[in-house]
This record gives structure tokens, sequence and C-alpha cells, in this order.
């Protein structure tokens, strides 16, 4: 099967003028946001590099940093756009990095310009634990550190790019981050929004989908979903996805686009989410339904005690220490092992629920 390293290839030779921006090419820009450009590309956001100097930059200083979820093919995709007449000379800048462990957050941010128009990549999640827990908080918070700057970031966007055109998107959470963004820019900005793209993203708390900004919004938003989606159906999203792509792989591992499925200038589509999909979704929706705010909170809190107990800062420290790790669950809290175990036992009760009522 064919994946957006295929794309690439094929339409390599077209410029964006032959050929416009369409789906495939937004979730190739939501990759760049995941790559280290720090001294590479300027955080400023009229300071540009073309895609194939940067390229060329960044595979002469050596840097591929490990990471134990970051696809590998990532590197190839970046090498393959930068040898392409539609790709290699889109501009980048306005590169931006945070991790903060104070505040519980993880945010990137890179800005992609091509045929007088721009394109705002958010990354999604890294392999930080901050980056993770940050993720979790969006089960009982309104709004986190990364989505706050997101927001800023984008209306920074705006008052320094102007008149051109903007589509924002991310993969994972860096499509939340861009619905917020788009939701929280300033108004005279909005008119300016063309679309919102989410891959696979997780939503938001029922508040904010019931608000009047994320219905603004929601009319220039484009979900696209793997059909085995879990990831994109967390949370709620207030409407259906738009397009929902086959994928050559198995439920969380969906996850990675590197495994969505593409011909010509789009995905192959699927019908619609396949059975596990359906039943995850339901399983997770209705367990945190009966967990209140204060209930979801006291769980991420133990889940990421499990974590720090450990001393480790990403996932591939975990990785690298599961002798370490397993120790751990010895070390957590009573409070904290009561209340995953607890957690784990509902969980369980759903899943038997939902295959009864199937049967």
């Amino acid at each position: 099967m064919y994946n957006i390293i295929d794309y690439i290839r094929w339409r390599g030779d077209l410029t964006f003028t032959a050929e416009p921006f369409n789906e495939v090419d937004n979730l190739i820009f939501t990759q760049l946001s995941y790559l280290d450009f720090s001294g590479i590309v300027s955080s400023s956001f009229n300071e540009y590099i073309t895609l194939k100097e940067a390229w060329e930059r960044y595979s002469g200083i050596g840097r591929k940093p490990e990471s134990v979820i970051l696809p590998e093919e990532i590197y190839g995709m970046f090498e393959c756009m930068a040898k392409t007449e539609r790709f290699s000379e889109v501009k980048l800048s306005g590169f931006v990095s945070n991790h903060d462990e104070a505040s519980e957050k993880q945010f990137a941010a890179v800005l992609i310009s091509f045929d007088k128009k721009v394109y705002v990549s958010f990354r999604g999640t890294d392999d930080s634990l901050i980056g993770w827990k940050e993720d979790f908080n969006l089960a009982f918070m309104e709004s986190v550190p990364a989505q706050r700057e997101a927001a800023e970031y984008l209306n920074r966007v705006m008052k320094e790019i102007m008149f051109l055109p903007v589509y924002i998107g991310g993969h994972s959470k860096g499509g939340n981050l861009s619905v917020y963004a788009a939701m929280k820019c300033r108004k005279i900005h909005k008119r300016r929004i063309k679309k919102v793209f989410t891959n696979d993203s997780p939503g938001f708390l029922e508040k904010v989908i019931e608000s009047k900004e994320y219905k603004e919004v929601s009319e220039k938003l484009t979900s696209i979903v793997p059909e085995g989606s879990v990831i994109g159906q967390l949370l709620s999203h207030g409407r259906r996805d738009d397009i929902i792509v086959k994928s050559e792989s198995s439920m969380l591992r969906q996850h990675d686009p590197f495994t969505w499925q593409v011909m010509g200038n789009g995905f192959v589509k699927a019908d619609g989410l396949n059975e596990k999909s359906i039943m995850v979704d339901e399983v997770i929706s209705s367990w945190l339904a009966k967990l209140n705010k204060e209930e979801r909170e006291s769980l991420v809190e133990a889940v990421f005690e499990f974590f720090t107990v450990t001393d480790a800062k990403n996932l591939a420290d975990i990785v690298n220490d599961k002798l370490g790790f397993l120790r751990a669950l010895g070390k957590l809290s009573k409070e904290s092992r009561k209340d995953i175990s607890k957690n784990i036992g509902q969980i369980i009760e759903e899943i038997a629920k939902i295959k009864s009522r199937r049967e």
C-alpha cells in the first residue's frame, strides 16, 4: 500500500500552482513540526529558510533525536521533500519549542509558507512525560498551557504575516491545539483562517464543545482519522469525522500517519470507523462519563506518580529501564494504587457491559 512518502515521490514534480494544496499536504506539514529545528529555523516569522536548506543543515549536523514514538520514516520524508519541486522551496520560519515542567507544558510549532499561503503546524505529543501529563490533563481541564501558547502563537502569526490566507493543523494533540488556537484567535483575524485540520486528534470537554467559539471554528474544521482511530475519538468533538482513512496497520498503531493509505492526491477512504474503534470509544466514553472532575484529576495524578517515582523524563527512559519501571509499582502511595486499581476495574466492567449488549 502507498503512504505519504509515496505521495511525495508521485506528486513532487508538481508545484502548488499546478496541483493545489490538499488533505495529504496537510498531513505532511503536520509532521514537520515534530522535527527539532532549533538552531536551524528562526523563531522569527519573517526570517525564512527554504525546506531544502533546512534539510541540508539538519542532515549536516547529523541530528536524529531518539524517540520511541516518532516514526523513523519522518526523516526519510524530510529528505524526500527536499528533493522535489513541490516542497523544496517551501519556506520555514517561526520555530518554537517549549517544555516547562513547572506548568506541565509541552509545545512546539513551525510556520510553513507556500504558494502565497501559510500553514501553522502545531506539534503533537512528543515522548516527554510532561507532554503526556498535559494530554491527560485535557480530561478535566477546559484549557492547558500548550493550548494557550498555541493561541498566542497564532495571534502573532496573524499580526506579523499580513493578508495571506492561513491554514492551521496538527497531528494528535497538535490538532487539538489548532482548534483551540482558532477559537481564541482575535476576531479581526478569524476571517483569514481558511481551514483547520485535525489529524486523529483528541477533543475537548463538553463545556468547550458547547461554546460559541467552538461552533464558529467547526464550520472551518476538517477532521481526518484512520478507520481504527482511538486517540481521535477521545473526549468530545461535537461532530462527525469528515474523512476516515484506510490504514495498513491496526488499532493504536494506526495513529502513525505513515500507515495511512494514499492514492493520487487524496487518502484511500474507508466506509466508516471499524468495530474495534467504535467499541473502544464506547468503553472510554462510558467510563469517563461516570467520573467527576475531581476523580479524573485524582486518577491522572496517580498515573503520573507511577511515572515520576522512576525518575524517568521521557518514554525512552522507561523503555531503557523496564525493570525499574515495574519496581515503581511498589513505590506508589497506597491511595494511588487504590485509585488506579479501582479505575482498571471500572473499565473492565464497561467492556463486559458493552459486549453483553452486542451479543
